[in-house]
């Protein structure tokens, strides 16, 4: 009987044994279950890329204007400028749905065209166009824009005496443009359109100021 019980006693530490290294293995699984990283929910993760055909960020004063092909918001890049200042005009277009327009180049249509009115005031250097896609219409490879896109017209404030005279009790300068453009859908083309635009910019006075300091300095 003693030794029977003896027995019994080494089969249920053996088991005991055997055992413990599956609890210790369930145990290990239940822990790198709970550990491991689930969804992170519907937080979105910043995108801070900019894709072709986005609409542009405008810049100052912004005035929007609409279309039956576009719509056209124009914006300056200095709300005040001084004689002898580079400065620009902008135009962001985003045509409408299924309309695209004519670039430059596109023989046989109005190509798009951004002008100044002239004025004393200014001198006007050349339109910023960017480019353009290709597109097959009509058998024909054409340039057209159909994305939302920027014109950028550079200007210079004339420092010319009488220029600076012309506008010496003036707090404001308006310039004065127009955009042409020829629209097109699927299914037919629309005739051409011209839209007035306009720019209002404040004037800040041209102060010179008498220094010693040499405007070159020979550093050999």
């Amino acid at each position: 009987m003693k030794f029977t019980a003896i027995l019994r006693s080494i089969a249920l530490l053996a088991g005991a044994f055997i055992l413990l290294p599956e609890t210790a293995k369930s145990q290990l699984q239940q822990k790198t279950e709970i550990s491991k990283p689930g969804p992170q929910g519907s937080e979105p993760v910043p995108d801070f890329s900019l894709k072709l055909g986005d609409k542009p960020q405008t810049s100052i004063g912004d005035d929007k204007i609409s279309t039956r092909h576009l719509e056209i918001t124009t914006s300056t890049s200095d709300p005040t400028i001084a004689t002898g200042n580079r400065f620009s005009v902008a135009v962001d277009i985003e045509p409408h749905s299924n309309i695209h327009i004519y670039a430059p180049g596109a023989k046989g249509y109005r190509e798009l065209s951004l002008s100044i009115e002239p004025n004393s005031q200014i001198k006007v250097l050349p339109v910023r166009y960017p480019a353009s896609e290709t597109s097959f219409l009509l058998n024909q490879v054409m340039p057209v824009f159909q994305k939302p896109f920027r014109l950028v017209q550079e200007l210079v404030l004339e420092g010319a005496p009488e220029a600076q005279g012309a506008r010496r009790e003036k707090e404001s300068l308006t310039i004065r443009g127009t955009l042409e453009y020829q629209a097109c859908d699927d299914k037919m083309c629309f005739f051409p359109v011209s839209v007035p635009l306009a720019w209002t910019i404040m004037l800040r006075p041209h102060v010179q100021q008498e220094t010693n300091w040499p405007l070159h300095s020979d550093t050999r």
